[in-house]
């Protein structure tokens, strides 16, 4: 049996702690304390000191059974009580503290030398009477027991201590010729044999324990990666299990509901997006049952913020069969903002549809086929039909009545943007065409604008013709021609009037 494998971490840390200050020798005897104790984990001490005191009024209350009393009982209910007593303190350095290691080198120590102590009163009592009783075993047994909850090199000191007092304690209080004495060499050999059960048994947990920490490392440096990537995402990213709970939230999730992530852990679905905002969707209901619409489709649902303010939202949910059962994974986007946007947008529509209709002009837009798209405003009054009449035609079958229209609408459909006044239907159109361009600056249809400019053109060519008749007076031009200039300008009001 060898432990220089065990010892050379101490060996090592000792040269190392000669070398540097008080941190490192702290460090040293940390390390050393680990290498004999073993990994103090808080779980692991929490059991301990659990353990303790449970275990140490169950063995009081066993001896005080007279048919189950052992000679030297008295000394065991003493340790029994010194070890519940010294287990108090040492559960406010676990469960207060949090000194775990420190509680875990004070409890290997305590342990032992109590042992020591209750073996010696032991043997003691045996050793009065010259009992042949086989006790020892049951010893031997709880030695071995508590040596499995340590490091290799615990295990073999603490085994150790154990068969030296039971070696000291045979020697002193036992006759040379008792069963005790006779057998002793026997028994040490049974103290070593299992000493070195225990010693493998302890390296064997050691390994997997080992391999549990190397594991649990891995799977919190895979998360802390995965975590990492959700939180360059943007978009916020929450895993739900069957249950409806949050088991995983990203950055952006935060943000989005105003909790911190280990508030968001553990939070119900319905909490953060109320079961009455959810409809008929059910998503609270989806999860529980495993009917309803769900998954698979992007839904906008009303959340509730950590303040308890509303506020809009897009989700996306997709589902996953895992061992433990089914997640659901949601990406959740805030459109609070595209919300806005689009009401300011609709507004701004209302607005536009508000002037268009009760302005004297036609809106109107063809697409690529040259098929009407829209036709609005109070100017289609001049022509009898209402907004959104001529939808659908084409334009040369509306426009037949004036081929100067068709060709200007052939124009914009060629790419030419250009204003020109039209006659359609005896009424005057001052049109602006406007080609629309799609992809690769291809045209995709054209929009205009007409106003009628009847009204205008006609006070503007009276006049002009007015002012043809003063220019003639004034050069004294003959009568005919001027008399010529005044039917004309009479012709064209009756044309207008009519």
């Amino acid at each position: 049996m060898s432990s220089n494998g065990d010892l050379a971490p101490i060996s090592r840390l000792r040269a190392e702690s000669q070398n540097h200050g008080p941190h490192s020798r702290l460090d040293w005897l940390g390390e050393a304390i680990r290498t004999v104790t073993g990994p103090a984990e808080e779980m692991g001490q929490r059991q301990d000191v659990i353990r303790r005191a449970l275990l140490a009024p169950v063995i009081v209350a066993l001896v005080l059974i007279p048919p189950l009393r052992i000679p030297g009982w008295p000394a065991v209910a003493a340790a029994c009580g010194a070890a519940f007593l010294y287990d108090i303190p040492l559960a406010y350095i676990v469960f207060v503290k949090k000194r775990f290691l420190l509680a875990r080198a004070l409890a290997f120590v305590l342990d032992a030398l109590l042992l020591a102590v209750a073996s010696f009163f032991v043997l003691r009592a045996l050793g009065s009477t010259n009992s042949s009783s086989d006790l020892w075993l049951a010893f031997l047994l709880f030695v071995a027991s508590g040596g499995f909850f340590l490091a290799p090199v615990g295990a073999l000191i603490y085994t150790g201590v154990a068969m030296v007092s039971f070696a000291l304690g045979t020697v002193l209080y036992f006759p040379a010729d008792s069963q005790y004495q006779e057998q002793l060499l026997i028994r040490l050999f049974v103290f070593a044999a299992l000493s070195l059960i225990t010693y493998g048994t302890a390296q064997e947990l050691e390994k997997r324990q080992q391999r549990l920490a190397q594991q649990r490392q891995a799977a919190e440096d895979a998360a802390s990666r995965l975590g990492a990537v959700l939180d360059t995402v943007g978009e916020g990213i929450v895993v739900v299990d069957a249950n409806g709970a949050v088991t995983l939230a990203n950055r952006e999730a935060e943000r989005i509901w105003g909790y911190r992530q280990e508030e968001l852990i553990g939070k119900g679905l319905w909490e953060l997006i109320p079961e009455q905002a959810q409809g008929d969707i059910g998503l609270t209901r989806y999860l529980a049952t495993d009917a309803g619409g769900a998954v698979g489709q992007r839904l906008e649902l009303a959340g509730i913020r950590s303040d308890g303010m509303p506020f809009p939202l897009e989700i996306f949910i997709t589902e996953t069969t895992t061992g433990g059962g089914m997640l659901f994974t949601a990406a959740v986007r805030d459109i609070t903002e595209r919300k806005r946007a689009e009401e300011a947008l609709r507004t701004s529509e209302e607005r536009l549809r508000t002037v268009v209709t009760n302005a004297p002009v036609v809106l109107f837009a063809v697409d690529r086929e040259g098929v009407f798209t829209l036709s609005e405003g109070k100017g289609l009054e001049a022509f009898g039909v209402g907004a959104g009449a001529v939808v659908g035609r084409s334009f040369i079958d509306v426009l037949r009545a004036a081929p100067e229209g068709i060709a200007s609408m052939q124009r914009a459909l060629a790419g030419e943007a250009f204003t020109e006044t039209i006659e359609f239907g005896g009424v005057l159109l001052e049109t602006h065409f406007a080609p629309v361009y799609g992809p690769g600056r291809v045209v995709s249809g054209v929009i205009g604008v007409a106003m009628d400019v009847t009204e205008r053109t006609q006070t503007e060519s009276l006049l002009a013709g007015q002012r043809r008749v003063l220019e003639l007076i004034a050069v004294g031009a003959p009568l005919d021609e001027t008399l010529d200039v005044l039917v004309r300008l009479s012709e064209e009001q009756s044309t207008f009037r009519q």
